[in-house]
C-alpha cells in the first residue's frame, strides 16, 4: 500500500514460469521400420550445449525427455544401436 505521506519507493517483484515442453523421438531401421532399442543420443540447444545425455532408446525404440524450455533443440545420436551405424544428422525440433 502507498501511503499519501511516504518518502520511499515501494518496491514489488512479479515472477512468472515458462511453460514447460516434451519431446518424444522413435528410432527406426531404415529398410523396414522396425524400431530400434539401444540407441544412445543427448539433446543440444541452439548454441550447441547439451542440455540432456545418455539418452537410451527403450525395447519400443522410443525416448521420452520432459521439462524442456521453449526454444530449438537437436537429437544428436551418440552411439548407434549394435549391427548399425551411427546417424550423424542431427534430428532438429522446436518446443
Amino acid at each position: 500500500t502507498v501511503e499519501k505521506s511516504q518518502t520511499t519507493t515501494a518496491s514489488v517483484t512479479a515472477t512468472n514460469s515458462l511453460t514447460k515442453g516434451a519431446v518424444e523421438l522413435t528410432k527406426i531401421d531404415d529398410i523396414d521400420n522396425s524400431t530400434l532399442e539401444g540407441a544412445v543420443f543427448k539433446i543440444v540447444d541452439h548454441n550447441g550445449n547439451d542440455v540432456r545425455s545418455d539418452l537410451t532408446t527403450d525395447k519400443d525404440g522410443k525416448i521420452s525427455v520432459s521439462d524442456l524450455r521453449p526454444g530449438d533443440y537437436q537429437f544428436v545420436e551418440t552411439k548407434a544401436p549394435i549391427h548399425y551405424d551411427l546417424n550423424q544428422n542431427p534430428i532438429k525440433f522446436t518446443v
